[in-house]
């Protein structure tokens, strides 16, 4: 099985280190300047979203970095 991350963040590293036990895993994290593994992702059977949702000043979850890591995955 091969899982993609996006993110290695908290929640990003903790699941990678669960994850790679049994099964090989992809990484992808805009803060390290990584080069996106597009063709990596697109032979994954998973990819897990572990990014950043900080509060808006409302309270709510700002989904922005969400939204940006399902507009970069392969279809």
């Amino acid at each position: 099985r091969k899982i993609g991350i996006i993110g290695l963040g908290h929640v990003g590293r903790i699941t990678k280190a669960a994850l790679e036990v049994k099964s090989e895993v992809v990484t992808y994290d805009f803060d390290r300047h990584d080069e996106y593994p597009f063709t990596a992702f697109s032979h994954c059977d998973y990819l897990v979203v572990c990014v950043n949702t900080p509060s808006t000043p409302t309270g709510s979850a700002d989904s922005t970095q969400i939204n940006a890591a399902f507009e970069q995955m392969p279809p």
